[in-house]
């Protein structure tokens, strides 16, 4: 199945009429340039809105390079209207790519 056919399904459902397990089967995906979190902990993702449930994030320590991903839990997030910021285990990751899965 292509990637769009499944959110395609997946905005064709009435959220109200799904469970919570069943709306965080389906999510989006948002890339961003990883920054240095301490001092600058805030993503700006199109698409994210202050009710989407942040799943969790792969880093890339080196852009590109699977072999060095690190997965983070969804908990070190919470979303805003276009943005997620790092609410926990803050990094440096100015030098890396940032995968975030959200459920909206």
């Amino acid at each position: 199945m292509n990637p769009a056919d499944l959110t395609i399904a997946a905005r064709s459902i009435s959220p109200e009429l799904m469970s919570d397990r069943a709306r965080s089967a389906f999510f989006n995906l948002a890339s961003a340039d990883g920054s240095n979190e301490p001092s600058a902990p805030v993503y700006n993702v199109t698409g994210v809105t202050a009710n989407s449930v942040i799943q969790g994030a792969i880093v890339f320590t080196t852009k590109a390079a699977i072999a060095t991903a690190i997965v983070r839990p969804g908990s070190d997030y919470t979303a805003g209207n276009g943005t997620i910021t790092v609410s926990a285990n803050p990094a440096n990751n100015t030098s890396n790519q940032v995968i975030f899965f959200y459920s909206n």
